[in-house]
């Protein structure tokens, strides 16, 4: 037969369990929503390959009005021999450069690491341009990452100061319900 107090301890670990999962649960779904926004942004930009390439060339060269709605964007040109030639990198990181895998090419937008510049990862599409070659362009992941971060200290905090509340509840609980309960079923029992 459970005890009333392995109850009490069972049903705490089990609203902990639940807590944990809706906290991971927000998590994945608010890091999801802002990887959304960027795919989202990137079908955008390459929805007409050789219109971009045209006035990223034109915003590097600092021309145009697209200088100002491309300063974080990185584009460039990848080629069949595999080379890839940057036509326009974001202002914040001016040295960018994609890692590619080879897979790429028209595969949506994937996460890629970098081979160069300050960024370590970035969200980028490859699409046909014409002839072989594919346009690739590439936002950086760090602002979905340090917000992820924050959400994920914010939520550990929170789930700290639930665990704390629910302990104390129990504790409380065991402590002026259970206890006496237990004494005077002790008493007498002898």
């Amino acid at each position: 037969m459970m005890t009333l107090r392995r109850r009490l301890a069972i049903a705490v670990v089990a609203l902990l369990v639940i807590i944990s999962a809706a906290f991971v649960a927000v998590f994945l779904t608010q890091r999801g929503h802002a990887v959304n926004q960027l795919d989202e942004r990137l079908a955008g930009l390459s929805a007409n390959t050789r219109a971009l390439v045209a006035i990223s060339g034109r915003a590097e060269a600092g021309t145009g009005g697209a200088a100002e709605l491309l300063t974080d964007v990185y584009v460039g040109i990848h080629r069949a021999d595999g080379g890839l030639r940057t036509v326009l990198t974001p202002d914040s990181d001016p040295a960018l450069v994609p890692a590619l895998l080879g897979n790429e090419q028209d595969a949506g937008a994937v996460t890629r690491g970098t081979s160069a510049g300050v960024t370590e990862r970035v969200r980028l599409v490859e699409a046909f341009l014409g002839g072989q070659r594919y346009a690739v362009v590439a936002l950086s992941m760090a602002g979905v990452e340090a917000q992820s971060r924050q959400l994920a200290s914010a939520l550990g905090l929170a789930l700290l100061a639930v665990a704390a509340v629910v302990l104390m509840a129990g504790y409380w609980g065991d402590r002026l319900g259970l206890r006496p309960i237990a004494d005077l079923t002790a008493a007498a029992e002898q």
